[in-house]
């Protein structure tokens, strides 16, 4: 997680930002969107929920290194 929640600045609009680290992300923007849709699916999530999901392999991790805030969670 990281974002306004883990800093603590959550405001009621506030999105709670996930990020799933793995190597096995797809590269197409149409197949990650799919892979969102369906991790959604299977956390049985509502169509509108606060959640913002966003998905890294190793390479990409490079840019959500540089948050500080980043907390790993389970």
């Amino acid at each position: 997680m990281f974002g306004s929640v883990v800093r603590g600045e959550a405001v009621g609009g506030s999105d709670v930002d996930i990020l799933i680290k793995s190597d096995m992300i797809p590269k197409s923007n149409i197949k990650r969107a799919e892979l969102k849709l369906k991790i959604e699916e299977l956390a049985g999530l509502p169509p509108f929920h606060p959640f913002e999901i966003h998905l890294a392999n190793s390479e990409e991790m490079r840019f959500y290194s540089r948050i500080k805030e980043l907390t790993k969670v389970g």
